[in-house]
């Protein structure tokens, strides 16, 4: 074997808050002890050894046995330990004394030095992009004092571009370093972070929204959600469901305020489906002044309305996808007929596959949502009798229906309405920048809707309206505008106008073409 001649030094230099720096030299020397041939005891001898040395075995030592020294060497000095580091400095007169020990790595004086350059000082002019240096190298070190400031320029802007995640990072580390404030900005920090967003095919994409403040109660089966709902609610509840499938075997009757908060990212996740032939509908109020908020829910009804709203009742929906309720009388959202005081609002949803999509007799908002495959109605805010039914739809896509759209009253907004039986039947209300086309029949009836007291007064204005397989616009008996609309490519004609019953009924302004 050849020897073993080694020295193995570890140089550690240990810096503790940048303060100073120290040399801990460990030394530790391991070889066999090698002596002149000449003068050693007798041994096995290697030529291979250099300078004619011999490696001395254990049993050959002086005195005998198997302690005692080796013959000619002298053990080395044990290694001496070094000094204990002197405490982290922490205080310091002014930025020149910081900045000193802020370069050697001291997290405390680079946290002064932000703080100098956060404020000005006789030294420094204030100088945003400098403070937050000096934080992020102090921050980085865990001094939570700087991850806490470095948050608050994150937040504000402050010498960084604005960045709510950024600063919820620096936040979140300095409330595990125990800061006092920092739970306060964090959750100030959640209000203004970016919400995932839907995943429902709407028009336009939209954030989902957080769960709503109440009363909170968590479920998981029906039979928690029965309780919830029907035996055990206090007004204001919020009830939270959690993924699943929930298959009624009886209606959820609600007679207060409730809201039920499912997935609104991924509405699919939570279902409620009614499975009872005899059940008029998944959920429904009743007629007691019931108002019901329901937030990313997937509702079916195969015998049912997905969702009934009674009499001196209203609805708030949002973020559902409401498909497969095929009751004759009604579909996805439904209220009676010759009913009042009955409001509801649809947002962000998808409304499929239903007899009627959307139908009421009351006052009606729906926005940004697609109402497709329906077989009756896409959306219809008609009222046979009374005439306070009002409709105001805005940003939505309606295709594929038997009928687009019914109403008798209100407004239509930024909408497309194409591949429909027909486009729009309207007996009063106002339609203003819609695309209107490619839709079986008409692409606009202007007329008496059967069963309707309300009519007249309809104005339509800067839509489109092509490419339908019946005439462009049908007016008939109803007094109406067409204000700078386009019109093109209608099979039965663009302009089909009846008078009757002592007209004329129709102003035809600015058009193209205008006869």
């Amino acid at each position: 074997m050849q020897p073993k001649h080694w020295i193995s030094i570890a140089l550690a230099i240990l810096s503790i808050g940048g303060g100073f720096a120290f040399v801990k030299l460990d030394l530790h020397l391991h070889f066999f002890p090698t002596i002149n041939k000449t003068s050693s005891p007798s041994g096995s001898t290697d030529d291979n050894l250099p300078g004619g040395m011999i490696r001395i075995p254990p049993g050959n030592q002086s005195g005998g046995g198997t302690s005692g020294t080796w013959s000619g060497y002298e053990p080395p000095p044990r290694p001496i330990a070094p000094p204990p580091p002197p405490p982290l400095k922490e205080n310091f007169e002014n930025y020149s004394e910081a900045k000193e020990f802020a370069e050697q790595g001291n997290a405390v004086a680079q946290h002064y030095l932000a703080v100098c350059y956060t404020r000005g000082t006789d030294d420094v002019s204030k100088d945003y992009s400098e403070a937050v240096k000096w934080y992020r190298k102090s921050a980085d070190q865990g001094f939570v004092k700087a991850q806490f400031n470095l948050g608050i320029c994150y937040e504000n802007g402050f010498g960084v571009a604005k960045d709510i995640r950024e600063a919820f990072k620096w936040y979140s580390a300095a409330e595990k370093g125990g800061h006092d404030r920092a739970r306060e900005a964090i959750e100030r920090c959640e209000n203004q972070l970016p919400r995932a967003m839907t995943t429902l095919k709407l028009p336009k994409p939209v954030e989902v929204p957080p769960i709503p403040t109440g009363r909170h109660v968590k479920v998981s089966t029906v039979d928690q959600l029965l309780d919830a709902v029907v035996y055990d609610a206090q007004d204001g509840d919020v009830i939270v469901l959690a993924q699943g499938t929930y298959t009624l075997n009886e209606t959820l009757k609600i007679d207060q305020s409730l809201a039920l908060y499912g997935d609104p990212e991924k509405p699919q996740n939570v279902k409620i489906t009614n499975s009872n032939y005899n059940n008029p509908a998944a959920i429904a109020t009743t007629e007691s002044g019931a108002s019901i908020t329901l937030i990313g829910l997937d509702i079916s009804s195969k015998e049912g309305n997905g969702i009934d709203v009674a009499n001196n009742s209203s609805a708030d929906v949002s973020f559902c996808n409401i498909h497969d309720c095929n009751i004759l009388r009604g579909g996805g959202i439904s209220s009676p007929y010759h009913k009042q005081n009955i409001k509801i609002v649809v947002e962000h949803c998808v409304i499929s596959d239903n007899h009627h999509g959307i139908d009421t007799d009351g006052e009606l908002v729906v926005n940004n949502c697609l109402v497709r495959g329906n077989n009756g109605f896409g959306i219809a805010g008609a009222s046979p009798i009374h005439a306070s039914a009002l409709a105001d739809v805005t940003g939505c896509i309606i295709t594929q229906n038997g009928r687009g759209v019914s109403m008798s009253g209100g407004n239509m907004t930024d909408c497309e309405i194409t591949h429909n039986s027909d486009g729009v039947h309207i007996s009063a209300g106002n339609v203003t920048n819609c695309e209107i086309s490619q839709n079986r029949g008409d692409g606009i009836y202007a007329g008496i809707i059967i069963g309707s007291m309300k009519s007249g007064n309809i104005k339509v204005s800067d839509c489109t309206i092509t490419d339908n397989s019946g005439s462009g616009v049908n007016a008939n008996s109803v007094p109406s505008e067409f204000r700078n609309n386009i019109l093109r490519n209608n099979q039965g004609g663009n302009w089909k106008i009846t008078a009757s019953l002592g007209g004329p009924y129709v102003t035809r302004i600015g058009n193209k073409p205008n006869e």
